[in-house]
């Protein structure tokens, strides 16, 4: 398999004609989620595509790998070793495993939005920032819609727009209901200055920003309670125990497996 990311993707796309209809599905999830599919494992990609954990190890095999845990370890050092998006905010020497390297570039990615979307509201409070109303565009043949955000701070040498689809029966199709992907812009010429297809990743790290938590709960709160058992159930997680000392993870979910998936996440 190759090395860099763009050869990934011509592998994938090369061999999709070989592929069964379940590896096909499961190959789409893959390149929605290229390489953010390497943080999970074989059972949560499967559950991602909605195929089978057998379908995921024959399609990792001919991808040229000889199993899940080779494919996703080439995936985790790809992201270590390339991405300077805010998933990684260091980079890690030699000596450090790269799974190690992405747990902390994680922790450390929520640690840095959490300061950010804390000083965002407090910029916001202030009555300065320029934040027009969301744009939201219904597609209802498709059980979709697309939401356009935005927002200029004073001061900023850069301000964002935020597009954010989301297409509610994707999942049938093996596809996720919600992507979506961020440009920066010169708050001096409105030159684009960099574009973030990040599939939804900063946004889900953004939501997790337990500013709640950090102003609101007792400083001996040991004790988080989550409603649902998606991919908020583990960044809210990981960023209420940057906190609060929790010691104790309360997950409720309509599907068990949902549950015991995110538990073991949390508990990682």
């Amino acid at each position: 398999m190759a090395e860099t990311e763009q050869s990934m993707k011509m592998v994938v796309a090369n061999a999709m004609p070989s592929f069964t209809r379940s590896e096909k599905q499961a190959a789409r999830v893959l390149l929605a989620h290229y390489p953010m599919i390497g943080l999970e494992s074989i059972t949560g990609f499967a559950k991602a595509a909605n195929v089978s954990a057998a379908t995921i190890q024959r399609l990792v095999q001919k991808l040229g790998c000889d199993g899940y845990p080779e494919f996703r370890q080439k995936l985790r050092d790809e992201i270590a070793k390339s991405h300077e998006s805010p998933l990684t905010l260091y980079r890690s020497d030699e000596k450090v495993p790269a799974a190690t390297a992405l747990r902390n570039s994680l922790v450390t990615a929520l640690e840095r939005t959490l300061d950010a979307v804390e000083r965002a509201f407090a910029r916001l409070a202030e009555g300065d920032v320029v934040m027009p109303p969301v744009l939201s565009m219904q597609i209802a043949a498709a059980t979709g819609k697309v939401d356009i955000k935005t927002a200029y701070v004073p001061g900023l040498t850069q301000f964002a727009v935020k597009i954010s689809p989301g297409f509610f029966d994707n999942p049938t199709i093996g596809l996720p209901s919600l992507n979506g992907m961020m440009v920066a812009l010169s708050a001096k010429t409105g030159i684009a200055k960099a574009v973030l297809l990040d599939n939804g990743y900063l946004t889900n790290v953004r939501t997790a920003g337990a500013v709640a938590a950090r102003r609101l709960a007792a400083e001996d709160t040991r004790t988080l309670g989550i409603i649902g058992a998606g991919i908020q159930a583990r960044l809210q997680a990981q960023a209420v125990a940057k906190v609060r000392p929790i010691e104790e993870i309360l997950i409720w979910g309509r599907h068990g497996r949902a549950r015991r998936h995110r538990a073991c996440h949390a508990a990682g």
